[in-house]
């Protein structure tokens, strides 16, 4: 397998407020001001950890349908994890990740299948 270096950055604002930018320079507010009202908001942390699971699995679905030439009408991806109310706020290592989608032709398979349709399927990231 061919690998590739990738680099991220998280820079601390103040409070608990960050600013994190990938590795194509592009950047994300992430966590909030304590001492504003309205709390000035980015993205939760631990929210932005169950986005990544989510669209990682959805990249690769939707790779394997191009590849297999099955068009796809749409693609929702739902993640849940239990993560602690108190500090630190972990994060279960259970998470359960539930797809759903549709197609517009039947996917050919090498075992009986009738449906169109892309069942919801637990789908767990390794």
């Amino acid at each position: 397998m061919e690998t590739q270096t990738k680099e991220v950055k998280l820079e601390w604002l103040r409070s608990r407020m960050f600013v994190g930018t990938d590795h194509l320079g592009k950047s994300i507010a992430i966590g909030y001001l304590t001492d504003e009202e309205p709390k000035a908001c980015g993205i939760n942390p631990s929210d932005m950890l169950l986005l990544a699971a989510a669209s990682c699995s959805a990249y690769d679905v939707v790779q394997i349908l191009e590849k297999g030439k099955q068009p796809l009408e749409n693609l929702k991806v739902d993640v849940t994890a239990e993560q602690a109310r108190n500090n630190p706020t972990l994060l279960s290592p259970s998470i359960l990740t539930t797809m759903s989608g549709e197609i517009s032709q039947p996917i050919k398979f090498n075992a009986p299948c009738s449906s169109q349709r892309i069942n919801t399927v637990p789908y767990w990231p390794h």
